[in-house]
């Protein structure tokens, strides 16, 4: 799936997918030092290989929020049920003796 707005990769950063398989440590290490490697995989869209810096650039830092704020948005009318009668009593040792 390709669009007007997706910039092409030149050859010395694109990977057959074969190749990056092949010297994926290569491809990992470019990705750090020489920026985004697209890797071709036949009759499918590509896969762009990033650094994990520039992962972090895009997504922004991981803070919880989104947790905190589904906490703050859950329904009050939701309710822990009681637990089981069957499980109310402690469970009883088994005595040596009666082994």
């Amino acid at each position: 799936m390709t669009t007007g707005a997706v910039q092409p990769f030149s050859q010395s950063e694109t990977w057959c997918f074969q190749d990056a398989k092949a010297r994926f440590g290569e491809v990992a290490q470019r990705a750090c030092t020489e920026g985004p490697q697209c890797v071709i995989v036949p009759g499918q869209d590509a896969v762009v290989i990033i650094s994990a810096a520039e992962f972090r650039r895009l997504t922004g830092p991981v803070t919880g929020q989104a947790l905190i704020d589904a906490h703050r948005h859950r329904p009050s009318a939701i309710s822990i049920p009681n637990p089981s009668p069957w499980r109310s009593r402690p469970a009883t040792p088994v005595s040596d003796a009666a082994a």
